[in-house]
């Protein structure tokens, strides 16, 4: 009985320990898993911002379609795309969700979210409130997590330099 005792107090231990590290949300059959930003530098007036993996876990189509945040004036969804050596980066009205499609918003390129008009920077260990609204599924409400840019594991086209 003390084994069975012992080995249900790892599980939940391990489980709170999991769910500790994981963060996101899911509205509907849309999960987005851990929602991030980087630390700004002193001054900016934008920041991006990124959403490890939104999945569409149903049978009908869906997008995002839009974000809004107290922390900006404006967030658009935003594309950027390498064109030979130049960043070339445009807002996008959506982002299509197909059943059962993962769609990753990651540094270095793609999509990902431009915070306009910050109201204030961002320090690591900050949580900024975002609301993001599909088409479908509605309206779900997240939190970003403030990395530190220089910790991250980054993963860039070839060319590509980061400040």
């Amino acid at each position: 009985m003390k084994h069975l005792f012992e080995a249900a107090t790892g599980l939940v231990l391990a489980t709170a320990a999991c769910a500790a590290f994981a963060h996101g949300a899911t509205i509907g059959s849309i999960t987005i898993a851990h929602p991030f930003a980087f630390a700004t530098p002193p001054g900016a007036t934008t920041g991006g911002a990124y959403l490890k993996d939104v999945v569409n876990e149903g049978a009908a189509p869906d997008a995002l379609v839009g974000v809004t945040s107290p922390a900006a004036e404006t967030v658009q969804i935003h594309d950027m795309q390498m064109d030979g050596n130049v960043m070339r980066m445009r807002a996008i009205p959506s982002v299509a969700l197909a059943p059962g499609r993962h769609v990753a918003m990651r540094p270095g390129g793609g999509v990902h979210l431009m915070f306009i008009g910050l109201k204030k920077g961002w320090a690591v260990g900050d949580r900024v409130p975002v609301t993001l609204q599909f088409e479908k599924a509605g309206r779900v409400d997240v939190l970003l997590d403030v990395e530190d840019r220089n910790a991250a594991a980054m993963d860039h086209p070839p060319g590509m330099k980061m400040p």
